[in-house]
């Protein structure tokens, strides 16, 4: 389906005489730096959660300080080297902003060896970005509407879960945000040019029946089969995590796709996540290596708003309905972290935040109280350490800002396709920025994309 990178298309790449070198030093990626071991971060986790302690210590074993020094001294090197004998101003122009990305993740990778939270939140700020606060309030009014159907729930349960959540919530805003969502036309108008994309025949190769629960050794089996369907390069691999996620991921700089061991997934799930995983973030490394400029493989800097909204969205049409955007949970744990609602916090603050608000969830989807308490606590311990990894946990305000980019993303592009739903189309180029009037100039201005 997609085919291999060839010697004739890298002796042509724009970017010919620097992608290999940059790679070399350049493909680490700042978040699979943050992840720790599994006995510690399971022994913290245990402590916390009797109340041993008032946060965790998050452990970070793969940071090598001696290895991020020589990259940053390499990089240092190249970016001037490029800057003095490269030709082309946009090929200069796209490279020196992504190393110094690069830089900047690895300024913020040593400020979480040295535990120092200030200049930790600094590099995430610029990297990522600050959470928006017109999302902010519409997630709170969201969720506002939501308890309040339950507030008097002839389930007493449901009733005091949608109170408990209800008085936690910000003073009611002045003003409702714009932000909507796309009415079951539009969702239907966009769900039939996306489902119509080459990234997502494979779903049509690889069988997934809705109700079936998937093991994690199943998952390996189906996303391995998901690559073959995409002709990915053999050095592509499928490995089940030994450590502490507990979410898919794709290690860009080993080729691999990461399954969590922490559970079972049901088929409707999986599809979504593998059309994200492989059917965006894979698919698109290896589209962006076979065209014109290679660096759209690794993707050009601060490429994650646009193509986690891809991705989410893509996951969101494999179902027939839409009731709402996409990881917002995430988003709402780094607001209330950072404050927005006039109250930074620290980790326990989150947790105990996203514990009422996942066991609410879970107990109107489901009416099992034991079971969403149980559910609500992973879900919040899980959240809290994706919002505060990098941290010491224990400076409220300071938070790990990546996660804003996939709810931030599905917002935008639903918005940019609600405007002109006959005209939405997505260039498939390869990982950049698709919302960025940045992004999309450069790859103008190189003959990449058409207006």
């Amino acid at each position: 389906m997609i085919a291999d990178r060839s010697s004739d298309a890298s002796e042509i790449a724009l970017d010919a005489q620097w992608y290999d070198r940059f790679m070399a030093v350049g493909s680490f990626q700042d978040f699979s730096l943050l992840d720790g071991g599994k006995d510690s971060r399971d022994e913290q986790k245990r402590l916390f959660l009797e109340k041993g302690t008032r946060n965790p210590t998050l452990d970070y074993p793969k940071i090598d300080l001696h290895d991020l020094a020589m990259r940053e001294t390499t990089l240092l090197a190249l970016k001037q080297e490029i800057k003095d004998q490269e030709p082309n101003d946009e090929v200069s122009k796209i490279y020196r902003w992504k190393i110094n990305v690069k830089l900047a993740e690895i300024a913020m990778i040593q400020a979480a060896e040295r535990v120092d939270d200030r200049v930790f939140k600094a590099y995430s700020h610029f990297l990522y970005g600050e959470p928006n606060p017109e999302i902010f309030t519409y997630l709170i009014e969201s969720l506002r509407r939501e308890t309040d159907q339950y507030l008097q729930d002839p389930d007493e349960i449901i009733a005091q879960a949608a109170q408990t959540l209800n008085k936690r919530l910000p003073q009611e805003a002045a003003e409702i945000p714009s932000i909507q969502l796309p009415s079951p036309k539009i969702f239907s108008q966009v769900r039939n040019k996306v489902l119509g994309e080459v990234n997502l025949c494979l779903l049509d190769e690889v069988r997934i029946e809705d109700e079936r629960d998937y093991t994690p050794e199943e998952i390996c089996e189906i996303f391995q089969s998901a690559l073959t369907s995409i002709s990915a390069p053999p050095e592509w691999t499928v490995e089940i995590d030994t450590g502490s996620r507990a979410g898919f991921m794709i290690n860009q700089d080993k080729k691999t796709v990461v399954v969590p061991q922490s559970k079972n997934f049901k088929g409707r799930r999986l599809k979504g996540i593998l059309v994200h995983e492989i059917g965006t973030h894979v698919a698109g490394r290896i589209t962006g290596e076979n065209g014109p400029l290679h660096l759209l493989g690794p993707g050009l800097d601060r490429y994650e708003p646009g193509e986690e909204a891809l991705a989410t969205m893509r996951a969101q049409v494999c179902n027939d309905t839409m009731t709402a955007f996409s990881d917002t949970d995430r988003y709402l744990s780094i607001s209330l972290g950072e404050g927005l609602d006039g109250i930074p916090r620290d980790f326990r603050g989150v947790y105990e935040f996203m514990y009422d608000y996942f066991y609410f969830k879970a107990l109107v989807a489901d009416n099992h109280s034991e079971k969403a308490a149980t559910s609500a606590q992973s879900k919040a311990w899980n959240t809290a350490v994706r919002t505060f990894r990098g941290t010491s946990c224990e400076t409220p305000g300071c938070c790990y800002t990546r996660d804003l980019a996939y709810a931030e993303g599905n917002i935008g592009l639903w918005q940019s396709a609600i405007k002109d739903p006959a005209g939405f189309e997505v260039n498939n180029v390869g990982r950049y920025n698709l919302l960025s009037d940045r992004h999309t100039k450069v790859l103008h201005e190189l003959g990449i994309i058409e207006d």
